[in-house]
């Protein structure tokens, strides 16, 4: 009797070796796949957070090129209205010393209208 006692003892004590392995083998592949998920979490989010900078990146060297443009026309645009100041400036004083040309030779004809008379 106490033969199969023992031998029942130990044939329990295997199946809770047995059990108790099949456990932390489970709890293992639990761990080896919750692991895996968060790795995979990690990686999609490290994705989306490249593709995000890119994207960012992407639109800051737009932004950049669009002020380039925009500051080239108003150099350009600046340059236009300072020759066109220029040219009206040129044209007034032009138009200046003619009248002045002119009504120095109309006086000078009214002299020599004068001196003619006397």
């Amino acid at each position: 009797m106490e033969e199969e006692e023992q031998k029942k003892y130990e044939e329990e004590m295997k199946a809770r070796r047995e059990k108790r392995q099949q456990e932390i083998a489970l709890l293992r592949e639990r761990r080896e796949k919750e692991e895996q998920e968060k790795y995979r979490e990690e990686e999609e989010d490290r994705k989306r957070y490249e593709e995000e900078m890119r994207a960012l990146k992407e639109k800051r060297a737009e932004i950049i090129k669009t002020i380039r443009e925009e500051k080239e026309k108003l150099e350009e645009e600046k340059f236009r209205l300072e020759k066109e100041q220029e040219e009206r400036e040129a044209e007034r004083k032009r138009q200046f010393h003619e009248e002045r040309l002119k009504a120095i030779k109309e006086e000078r004809e009214r002299r020599k209208k004068k001196k003619k008379k006397k």
